[in-house]
């Protein structure tokens, strides 16, 4: 019988955690924004949706990934935005609403950058997402690549509309050292790069 006791309130733990999890979403997980002004503002937003019966107080940090020099970034949230030097703050939303957030881009040259919002429960940390926002100024042909610099593990991040059929890496030399097709409906793909040497360009 304890057995059986201890069994349900596991159960019941497990299954807590798991709905408490899911407490809210995101209309997107990646956020493509273009633009062809260089001192200019570009603006790319997400919808942050509570799904649970009660207020939930979201905390949100900034994370700028990649970003060219020169260039800035502000975050807006439901109730205020941020200057570039606001990296973090926390705001709530009611039981079955939603509040947009938004990511502006301050690009004083051409390029792309990328910025993860890292938005999470106030109560629980591991409650969270992560949107990636990706700001592209007239840059075409040119994929992100997270993390910089890389030694194992290496995500591309690319918008699709651009038709990329396959990503290559080539030694410093100019030899090619890896090649990887592309799903025409993908917008990342992740490769092991471990056992290349270090100095290479894509």
């Amino acid at each position: 019988i304890m057995k059986r006791i201890l069994t349900f309130f596991l159960l019941l733990i497990i299954f807590s955690i798991q709905t408490f999890a899911q407490s809210y979403t995101i209309s997107k997980d990646t956020i493509f924004v273009t633009g062809s002004t260089v001192d200019g503002i570009i603006s790319a937003a997400v919808i942050v949706t509570n799904n649970s019966s009660s207020t939930q107080t979201l905390t949100w940090v900034r994370i700028n990934k990649v970003l060219p020099i020169g260039w800035l970034t502000s975050v807006c949230d439901k109730n205020i935005c941020y200057s570039s030097i606001i990296s973090t703050s926390s705001f709530s939303l009611g039981p079955d609403s939603s509040g947009i957030m938004i990511v502006d881009f301050f690009p004083d040259s051409k390029g792309y950058a990328l910025t993860i919002l890292h938005i999470f429960n106030q109560n629980d940390s591991t409650d969270q997402v992560n949107p990636v926002f990706v700001a592209n100024i007239l840059a075409t042909g040119i994929a992100i690549l997270s993390p910089v610099p890389v030694e194992n593990n290496l995500s591309v991040i690319y918008d699709k509309s651009l038709n990329p059929t396959k990503i290559e890496i080539y030694n410093i030399i100019g030899q090619m050292e890896y090649s990887k097709k592309i799903s025409p409906n993908d917008i990342q793909t992740d490769m092991n790069i471990s056992n290349l040497e270090k100095a290479y360009i894509f």
